[in-house]
């Protein structure tokens, strides 16, 4: 069995929660976003599943 390292892997941020998928796509997108809030919209984006697809599909 292998343990998780860190306390942070199942962090959700509460006050993204109220967008949708596609306005978080956005706001990352958007080059006048702060670098801080595109981090945290990354974030939030891989807790969702939504983030990094290609990587999860079969080959």
């Amino acid at each position: 069995m292998t343990q998780r390292e860190g306390g942070k892997q199942n962090y959700r941020d509460s006050e993204l929660q109220r967008y949708n998928d596609e306005e978080l796509d956005r706001l990352y997108k958007d080059p006048n976003t702060p670098t801080k809030l595109k981090q945290r919209i990354k974030r939030e984006q891989k807790q969702r599943g939504v983030r990094n697809k290609q990587k999860r599909e079969n080959p």
